[in-house]
């Protein structure tokens, strides 16, 4: 079916953008001041990543700092396909508030051991779903009313939805977008993907900007 689209896009040159993936962990062991988790992909040492758990009764969202981080081991995926697996250990910054109580319900609820002191780190049995949010960034090809064509690294699922961002002069335009195809850019090093993204979610403030945007790209292609 050939693609109908309602607004024309325009060429953009040097516009950057992030966006953020929930990518789901393993935890390996959990207690009030941090976690040793397992991840698909390598967080980088220092940095500050947003971790959530959940489980039918309560979910919380805490931030943490990695403290260290390794390649654990490799896992084959439904296709036969060798992927790496890596491990890291993340001290919690924030829960000395509110946070705490239920981050304890949360390890009271769900660790292997029958202790109730909550000073050691405990293994916690499977039924708490944890997810950290990855940041990442993206280049901006073509933008128009109705949404934009993205590079990026990462590819990305058709028909996911995601909160991103993008940075225009001292504005920053924020949105919701869907991903409308996936397809790799052709002899690209490291390998790249060209994603069209639809709007589904923009306030009217931010699309006050995004016109602002597309008048100063329109005029810019018309030089």
């Amino acid at each position: 079916m050939a693609e109908r689209r309602t607004h024309e896009r325009f060429l953009t040159k040097d516009i950057r953008g992030g966006m953020i993936l929930a990518s789901r962990v393993d935890i390996l062991n959990l207690s009030l001041s941090g976690a040793s988790i397992e991840c698909d992909r390598r967080l980088n040492l220092g940095s500050k990543y947003a971790f959530k758990f959940k489980d039918p009764k309560r979910a919380i969202t805490i931030e943490g700092t990695v403290v260290w981080s390794i390649l654990g081991r490799s896992a084959k995926t439904e296709c036969g396909e060798n992927v790496p697996l890596y491990r890291a250990g993340v001290q919690f910054s924030d829960v000395l508030t509110d946070k705490a109580r239920t981050l304890i319900d949360l390890i009271d609820s769900h660790k292997k051991i029958d202790e109730s002191r909550l000073s050691g780190r405990f293994g916690i049995k499977p039924a708490i779903d944890a997810f950290l949010d990855y940041p990442f960034d993206f280049r901006t090809r073509k933008i128009g009313l109705d949404g934009l064509v993205i590079e990026s690294e990462h590819e990305l699922s058709e028909g996911k939805e995601f909160p991103m961002q993008m940075g225009i002069g001292e504005k920053t335009f924020r949105f919701i977008g869907k991903v409308v195809s996936c397809s790799s850019v052709a002899d690209s090093s490291p390998v790249s993907y060209l994603l069209k993204i639809d709007f589904v979610g923009i306030t009217d403030d931010n699309r006050e900007i995004l016109k602002e945007v597309i008048e100063s790209v329109s005029a810019t292609e018309g030089e």
